[in-house]
């Protein structure tokens, strides 16, 4: 198992909980902070406790559902879709999540967790399982789980990279101390070309992202924590009078995706099998949604190609939604489009999240729906 993110993590706790040994390695020491959306959409809870984290579900506040619009207006309320009794999602603060779940590895006698160790390749070979060249050395294994990030080295020297692809998204994301009233909803303002994304997680803390494209990233040349500032202070004036807390992280592009996620007894998870973007805040969910699957296959006489189906299964509407919502935001006129249509037929949003969520297909949406979201109507 090559990284210990939540993807990873998870993949090795379900795979030694099933009765296998897991060695499982990252270069990073930890607990250890990113940026990451940190929203566990509501169809990630009953993975997350499968995983039995000690105490994060009572910690991390919850997600009711998106708020969206455009500045200084009031924005259209999306709640999130009830299904199978889960309506809420989660605010996880992923360096304590980090922390969560390195703690359980530490706690679970079939897994071996180096950190501070870096994989240099993986490579395989016709016959026997692949092998794994470290800073430490070499380590033959049966199967090998990869799941280090969206720019995933491993994925790029295996020749399995594709993308990222235009246009060019980026995020630039940090946290914010709030005093008052827990707030349980994912807001989401757009401007041109880009959007402020925040949602609360522990501590009393939100996390604020600027989501935008290649043309405005130009802005934060030289000067990413001034700039940053200046434009949440703007797009959401109530955070003003907010201690932003720690450091201004800058990541992406997004778009990636992997030839293939499984091969000669080497498997993709997370962000490392592909990702679209931040928009659907999926990207917790999908990655312990995989990790679950991955550990599913590897009992199967043929895993690599179980897990290619449920890797299909898991992603292939989430990636639509997500490329959906994307064309449909595009610029505040489509914004404000999308507001009309939302007035007009409240329920329209929150079954696309549902479809986004894995709940049900895009039949769900009827014609005279599709023709309201597109026009406004």
């Amino acid at each position: 198992m090559i990284g210990a993110g939540p993807a990873g993590a998870a993949t090795a706790l379900f795979a030694a909980r099933r009765g296998h040994r897991v060695v499982i390695l990252d270069k990073e020491s930890f607990p250890r902070d990113k940026p990451c959306g940190e929203g566990l959409m509501p169809n990630g809870l009953g993975t997350l406790r499968a995983l039995d984290v000690a105490g994060l579900t009572r910690e991390a506040p919850p997600l009711n559902g998106i708020q969206f619009g455009l500045p200084h207006a009031p924005p259209a309320v999306v709640a999130f879709p009830e299904h199978g009794g889960e309506r809420s999602g989660l605010g996880i603060r992923r360096l304590d999540f980090d922390a969560r779940l390195v703690s359980a590895l530490d706690r679970e006698p079939r897994i071996r967790f180096h950190p501070r160790t870096e994989v240099r390749a993986v490579s395989y070979a016709p016959t026997g399982g692949p092998t794994v060249v470290t800073s430490d050395g070499e380590l033959r294994a049966g199967r090998v789980v990869i799941a280090d990030g969206l720019r995933s080295s491993l994925r790029h020297r295996l020749g399995w990279t594709v993308g990222p692809r235009p246009p060019h998204r980026y995020g630039i994301v940090a946290h914010w101390q709030v005093d008052g009233p827990l707030d349980p909803w994912v807001r989401i303002t757009f401007a041109d070309g880009l959007e402020v994304y925040e949602g609360p997680v522990a501590g009393r803390q939100r996390m604020v992202a600027l989501l935008c494209y290649q043309a405005r990233m130009r802005e934060f040349g030289g000067r990413l924590e001034a700039r940053y500032r200046e434009i949440v202070e703007a797009i959401r004036p109530g955070l003003r009078h907010a201690e932003r807390v720690g450091p201004v992280y800058a990541v992406g592009p997004f778009w990636y995706r992997a030839s293939t996620v499984a091969a000669h007894g080497v498997f993709l998870v997370g962000d490392a099998a592909g990702f679209t973007d931040p928009i659907t805040g999926e990207g917790i969910a999908a990655g312990l949604r995989q990790a679950r699957a991955v550990v599913d296959a590897l009992d199967s006489p043929t895993p690599e190609r179980v897990y290619r189906e449920a890797h299909r299964r898991l992603t292939k509407d989430p990636r639509r939604v997500a490329s959906l919502l994307l064309r449909l935001s595009r610029t505040p006129a489509l914004v404000a489009r999308g507001i009309r249509s939302h007035e007009r037929a409240p329920q329209t949003l929150s079954t696309l999240l549902g479809i986004g969520f894995g709940y049900w297909g895009f039949n769900r949406i009827t014609p005279r729906e599709w023709i309201r979201l597109f026009t406004g109507r």
